[in-house]
């Protein structure tokens, strides 16, 4: 297996793109940074996601997952390490997102059957699961206050992350079950499309009303929903191989960038 593709089937990418909207939360809020937080937060993103992919997916077996299954024992090895200097209401709450995260991929069946296979429930749970990690986890660690103003980011990141799954609900349209009832498959392409534009522009309506409660950014974050728009506006059911899983998910990472360099100019 290549390093390339060990970086995008071991999921090396989702998790840097986790702790890109968890570094922009930290700007946004002015809060300290905690490597141990961020160590828990990379190990555990890969663990669940290397869950999800390559236990309880039919397709795992497509690719080699020795290299994988190692380098997720070490980080389990590794998270759990991290989480002994962390807060005990931060494990709290890590521990009821994760509990979302192992309940989205139970098997058909099983106990609640699987967020996964509820219908409509698919995207909410994985938007609820981002938006919960990359913005209650550091402000939870910290001590900050969850007034209404974290209610709006939360809500910001929750439409970034249900816009930004799109490209990939389109790719999988004609290989997913149509029982889960994704957003393509309820209004189709196109109106999912659309959907996902109202969702872009959600997300600068407030960024814009919480401009004078936090870390001003309207310029950055314009820049990624411009990414989010240009992604949603050429996505089709036949996407080349990384599409997707590489270039529409290092959006976040594109933010976080462009929010950095806003940051160091606006010094």
């Amino acid at each position: 297996m290549s390093i390339f593709r060990l970086y995008i089937y071991a999921n090396i990418h989702v998790a840097l793109a986790v702790l890109s909207l968890l570094t922009i939360t930290h700007l946004a809020f002015g809060l300290v940074f905690q490597p141990a937080l961020y160590l828990f937060v990379f190990c555990n993103t890969v663990l669940t996601y290397n869950f999800i992919h390559y236990t309880a997916s039919k397709t795992a077996d497509k690719h080699n997952r020795t290299p994988i299954l190692v380098f997720t024992i070490v980080l389990a090895l590794v998270g759990g390490f991290s989480a002994m200097f962390l807060c005990p209401y931060t494990l709290l709450c890590a521990a009821f997102i994760g509990a979302f995260g192992f309940l989205y991929e139970l098997p058909e069946g099983k106990f609640l059957g699987g967020f996964r296979q509820w219908r409509y429930l698919k995207s909410f749970v994985v938007a609820f699961c981002w938006a919960s990690v990359t913005v209650l986890l550091p402000l939870v660690d910290q001590g900050y206050p969850l007034d209404y103003v974290v209610g709006l980011f939360w809500t910001q990141f929750f439409l970034w992350t249900l816009a930004t799954l799109l490209p990939f609900e389109i790719r999988d349209l004609n290989r997913d079950n149509p029982k889960i009832k994704t957003i393509p498959q309820v209004l189709g392409v196109v109106g999912a499309k659309r959907l996902g534009y109202v969702m872009a522009i959600g997300i600068m309506v407030l960024e814009i009303f919480m401009g004078n409660a936090k870390e001003f950014a309207i310029l950055p974050t314009a820049l990624a929903v411009s990414g989010i728009v240009f992604f949603l506006r050429i996505s089709t059911t036949n996407q080349k191989r990384y599409f997707a899983s590489f270039w529409v998910e290092a959006l976040p990472m594109g933010w976080m960038g462009a929010t950095l360099l806003w940051r160091w100019v606006s010094l």
